[in-house]
């Protein structure tokens, strides 16, 4: 049709997540990027937030942001306003598979590991004594960020 809207192939939609009146998407495609916003009024495209490097297999937000784990083995922060990634916390556990922002913190799980990430600026995290092994360091380009990582039993 002439004149009509191009819409991003997405590949396999692997979340979804409504954010006031926008549906994000976390996808496989990297051509378009993994994350892609959609107005729940117009039911248009009106984003899509490039920068991972894989699939992007979770997505959560907190207040104003968006967060989006990826099997790039990083876990971004958008303004859910602008669309503009404010951070980039790289793990060395490898992909995040799940993630949850919470008030003070952002629990992102990989393969085999579960890391609660706390930005220098908000309150610290308390460790688990019967849970957790050891601290990770998830790195940005500005700062550390606090990580628990937490294991099975059988690890232990």
């Amino acid at each position: 049709e002439d004149g009509a809207e191009q819409l991003p192939y997405l590949g396999a939609v692997y979340a979804l997540l409504v954010h006031g009146e926008v549906l994000f998407s976390g996808s496989q495609n990297k051509e378009w990027g993994p994350v892609n916003a959609w107005c729940l009024k117009t039911r248009k495209h009106v984003a899509s937030l490039l920068g991972h490097g894989d699939a992007v297999m979770c997505l959560s937000s907190r207040a104003n942001q968006l967060y989006s784990g990826s099997w790039d083995a990083t876990v971004r922060v958008w303004d859910a306003s602008s669309y503009t990634c404010l951070r980039v916390l790289t793990s060395d556990a490898g992909p995040i598979v799940s993630l949850c922002a919470l008030p003070l913190v952002c629990v992102a799980v990989g393969v085999d590991e579960i890391h609660v990430m706390t930005d220098r600026a908000l309150s610290q995290t308390h460790e688990s004594k019967t849970h957790a092994s050891r601290t990770h360091v998830i790195k940005d380009d500005e700062s550390s960020v606090n990580s628990t990582r937490f294991q099975n039993e059988e690890e232990e």
